[in-house]
């Protein structure tokens, strides 16, 4: 357990939720030099911080990569039932009084349970884990969509590993739920945290393409010089006052817009903290970069640069719409709203 993690340093939080992700700790030295033998864990995670990682991240100016989401994974603490953590308070009046029960219980019966539920696991062990494949493969198809990303696979594997621990303690007597509680709960709680990060592909592409997304909202009228076409039809940039200038800015004759970002701007600031050529990638295939056949930057003529390289990323991005159709692009990630309403 992380308690609380809102109180402590950022620098702290982060750390040492990459170090609890990556399961080995660091290599270091006896006093003679010798390499001490390194710890390793694996363990299941959880916090009570009312912050994400990504949160905390954000407060240092830190990315926080999508290995270290996968093992803490963010959750609304609301069930949406007017009771919030609870979905049922079982007559006790009130939330907290019902919140007071469980506290209660707990201390009472702490350890009782999961010591039942080791010893029946350890003598039954083979069959659970022959049973494993197939109960994990029933979660994914009932509550991952269908377009979700990797590391959303990943997720759901942890809470459907939950979930199982959950229904063999119930089939085993132990809890007292009916029999498909436990799977129910966790599939409740993995749907509230797809919706709660507002995509389907936890990736760092995914929230790489949410970055530049961000730039050009942010700063496309004041990082980006206008460039227009002469009579003669020779570009001629329009000579707005730029600070800190990112690249170029082309307003099209269809209506759209195109950002010409420069290289090297692209890489260490539009996209830093991810992979610049992975995002570009993932922006050509979705329509919202202009490619020049294998190459992901195209020749433009600016002046007083000659024809210099730049990524070539259309207003599309920021409308959803390719340019030209009307349609709304769908990314790799993209599945339609009623794919999330597993659970109602």
């Amino acid at each position: 357990m992380l308690d609380e993690i809102g109180l402590a340093s950022p620098y702290d939080v982060v750390n040492s939720a990459y170090t609890i992700a990556n399961g080995v700790g660091k290599a270091r030295q006896t006093r003679t030099s010798q390499p001490r033998s390194l710890s390793s864990w694996r363990l299941m995670l959880l916090s009570s911080g009312e912050k994400t990682l990504e949160e905390l991240a954000a407060n240092i100016n830190q990315q926080v990569q999508g290995g270290a989401i996968v093992r803490l994974f963010p959750v609304p603490a609301n069930a949406g039932c007017g009771l919030g953590l609870f979905e049922d308070i079982h007559s006790a009046g009130s939330a907290k009084n019902f919140a007071i029960q469980l506290r209660d219980a707990a201390l009472k019966y702490y350890g009782t349970p999961f010591r039942a539920f080791l010893e029946r696991l350890i003598r039954d062990r083979a069959s659970v884990e022959s049973r494993w494949p197939s109960f994990r493969d029933g979660f994914r198809r009932e509550y991952v969509p269908e377009k979700a990303g990797e590391e959303v696979g990943r997720v759901a594997e942890r809470f459907a590993l939950t979930a199982y621990a959950g229904t063999l303690a119930t089939e085993w007597g132990i809890t007292g739920w009916t029999e498909d509680q436990a799977d129910r709960a966790a599939g409740i709680c993995f749907t509230a945290g797809l919706r709660h990060r507002g995509t389907l592909g936890a990736s760092d592409v995914d929230r790489g393409i949410e970055q530049v997304k961000g730039v050009l909202e942010r700063y496309g009228p004041s990082r980006f010089e206008g460039i227009t076409t002469a009579v003669d039809g020779s570009p001629r940039i329009t000579g707005e006052r730029i600070l800190d200038r990112y690249g170029f800015r082309k307003d099209c004759q269809d209506g759209t817009t195109e950002y010409w970002i420069l290289p090297a701007v692209f890489k260490t600031v539009v996209c830093k903290g991810f992979d610049a050529e992975a995002i570009a990638r993932e922006l050509a295939s979705q329509g919202h970069l202009r490619r020049d056949g294998k190459n992901l930057t195209i020749h433009h003529t600016v002046p007083g640069m000659g024809r210099p390289r730049l990524y070539t990323i259309t207003s599309s991005l920021l409308s959803g719409e390719l340019p030209g159709t009307g349609e709304r692009s769908l990314g790799r990630d993209d599945t339609p709203p009623e794919k999330l309403d597993v659970i109602q």
